[in-house]
């Protein structure tokens, strides 16, 4: 498990019971300036009133979302998901509404290493005998959820820079996310 302060590591009595399940993703997980950059981004928008806007310590980016997972197979998984990064750069430079009311910040170009990286772990999980859905992969940032009727804004920001260097096993918990462990470049 991971030594980060927003770590999920519960104590011996908060220990699920036997067969529980957690939800699970792989993420891309920004450090203060990249949080702070999407949140600029974030406040440039026209809010309608029904938006729920992500806080930051919820931004992410979701490489794999693996879903519901059992306890006992989180380890097993974790040391899975443990692959080789090399650091590279994404450029996050659009608002887009998609259906539903969800508002994100997306690339317009997607780097390469960012798709291979979501392969790669794509295949780390299907080897753990877990299933993922089938749908494309679009990179963003979730920036709202229920904001039906915003249109994007031309911000005037200067795009959303980020060296990524790391990726994390995150728990979904209660609209709530945590790291259950990070992996940095370069240490495996």
């Amino acid at each position: 498990m991971s030594t980060e302060p927003n770590a999920a590591q519960p104590s011996a009595s908060q220990a699920p019971p036997k067969g529980a399940t957690l939800r699970l993703f792989l993420a891309l997980w920004p450090g203060p300036e990249v949080r702070s950059a999407a949140l600029r981004w974030q406040a440039a928008q026209h809010w309608p009133a029904t938006a729920r806007l992500h806080d930051a310590a919820n931004l992410h980016l979701t490489l794999p979302f693996i879903g519901a997972v059992a306890h006992a197979q989180v380890p097993a998984l974790a040391a899975a998901c443990a692959l080789p990064l090399a650091p590279f750069d994404l450029v996050l430079d659009h608002v887009e509404a998609w259906p539903r009311g969800v508002v994100v910040l997306a690339p317009s170009q997607v780097p390469e290493a960012l798709l291979d990286l979501h392969r790669r772990l794509r295949a780390a999980v299907l080897a753990q005998g877990l299933a993922l859905d089938d749908r494309d992969y679009r990179p963003h940032l979730t920036l709202a959820r229920h904001a039906e009727g915003l249109t994007p804004v031309d911000t005037g920001l200067a795009p959303l820079h980020w060296r990524v260097s790391r990726y994390v096993l995150a728990l979904s918990a209660g609209g709530h996310y945590s790291v259950v462990q990070s992996y940095p470049a370069g240490e495996r």
